[in-house]
């Protein structure tokens, strides 16, 4: 059985609003714990890391909706990446990768790639890009 030393690791998630933040959080490696009173707002960042790793979030609380973008930055194996995502209602919404810091990211708009939500005849999407900047084994449907 060949095993995987890959992982992805968030490091920082800034949620974004007018070209603000309205969170912005450095994380660590290991566990990282998110408390605080009841409806202040633990659910809503956890939605919004799942969001910014690539879950499809379609039902989004006030506060969430009342974003413009989130950016995570992560670790993927030894590489930091910027995995940018809009707030949609829609849902399916699409990534923007950058491979570099949040920080760097930001000064260099123009080097994002975009990555749709689903692949196509002509484009992978962007969790087949995770998968493989992580080295996981791809298995493809006939």
């Amino acid at each position: 059985m060949t095993r995987y030393r890959q992982y992805l690791c968030l490091q920082r998630m800034v949620v974004a609003k007018s070209g603000g933040a309205l969170y912005d959080e450095v994380f660590h490696p290991g566990v990282n714990i998110i408390r605080g009173e009841n409806s202040s707002g633990k659910s809503t960042i956890a939605d919004l890391i799942f969001f910014a790793l690539g879950g499809e979030l379609t039902e989004w609380t006030p506060e969430a909706e009342s974003a413009d973008s989130v950016h995570a930055e992560v670790l993927l194996g030894e590489n930091v990446y910027t995995l940018t995502r809009d707030v949609e209602r829609t849902g399916r919404s699409p990534m923007f990768i950058f491979e570099g810091s949040y920080q760097d990211a930001m000064g260099r708009r123009e080097a994002w790639l975009k990555y749709p939500f689903s692949r196509s005849s002509n484009s992978e999407s962007f969790s087949q890009i995770l998968f493989r900047l992580l080295k996981l084994p791809e298995q493809k449907n006939r």
